[in-house]
């Protein structure tokens, strides 16, 4: 049997007035929760990246204007007048040379290397020898050569090696020294006046080539200011033409004075 449970008056009336209160309202907060903390975010980095780009560029824009006018200076600097003395100077240069090598010619003068390479037998019985300029330092002399030899027991060695090159020269010992042994050179036949004078030709040929490397370098630096001084250009290039012009000219004639010279013997 079930047991009924009996609620005081009272107390039924309490709990009914506190359902009936009407429910507390909640406010709800937009994008945020209540109660939350919340974070400031700030652009500040990127400000000071884009301000560091700013002072760049103003940096660049003032330095502008010292970069356009590079090329104005650089034209201020070229002097024709050093530069003409620089082709002067070179060409002189070319020259001597040709007039020492057409010297050689005409005086059938012989290179030091005709001996130097020649066998010395040191030792018959061993077989040992050595190059002659491992033994004695060759030199020109007028129309031969003179050999200095290092040591007085060399020096026959040295004659003997000179007689068996089959290159038709005489060695003779000086009187004065005996360890020097002179070796001249016979008169040119008229075959090597010819082959001398072809390589006069040829002596002319580089030269030449030579000049004409010279005037290149100086072309260049009168015509790389050509845009910002154009009357000055032009009266250069007219001047360095003239320069090259006599230059070869008395190359030439150098050289048809040397093959004359060397052909009549």
């Amino acid at each position: 049997m079930n047991r009924l449970t009996v609620i005081p008056r009272s107390l039924l009336r309490t709990h009914l007035c506190k359902l009936s209160k009407p429910a507390a309202r909640i406010t709800p907060v937009r994008g945020v929760l209540a109660g939350v903390p919340q974070r400031t975010f700030t652009a500040s980095a990127f400000l000071s990246k884009k301000g560091s780009n700013s002072k760049k560029d103003k940096h660049a824009a003032e330095e502008a204007p010292a970069s356009s006018s590079s090329p104005s200076a650089a034209a201020e600097t070229v002097d024709f007048d050093v530069e003409f003395k620089k082709l002067e100077s070179e060409i002189a240069r070319i020259e001597d040379r040709l007039r020492d090598d057409l010297a050689k010619l005409r005086a059938g003068r012989a290179e030091p290397s005709l001996l130097e390479g020649l066998p010395v037998t040191l030792d018959k019985a061993a077989g040992s020898s050595a190059p002659l300029r491992d033994v004695a330092h060759v030199v020109s002399k007028g129309r031969g050569l003179a050999v200095t030899v290092y040591e007085a027991a060399n020096v026959k060695r040295v004659v003997s090696a000179i007689q068996l090159a089959d290159l038709n020269l005489q060695p003779v010992v000086d009187a004065q020294n005996p360890q020097v042994v002179n070796v001249p050179l016979p008169p040119p036949t008229k075959m090597a006046r010819d082959a001398n004078s072809k390589k006069a030709a040829q002596l002319l040929h580089k030269a030449l080539d030579a000049l004409k490397n010279t005037r290149l370098v100086t072309h260049k630096k009168i015509m790389g200011v050509r845009k910002l001084r154009p009357d000055d250009v032009k009266k250069g290039e007219k001047k360095m033409e003239a320069i090259i012009k006599d230059r070869k000219k008395e190359m030439e004639d150098t050289v048809a004075a040397a093959q004359k010279e060397i052909l009549q013997g």
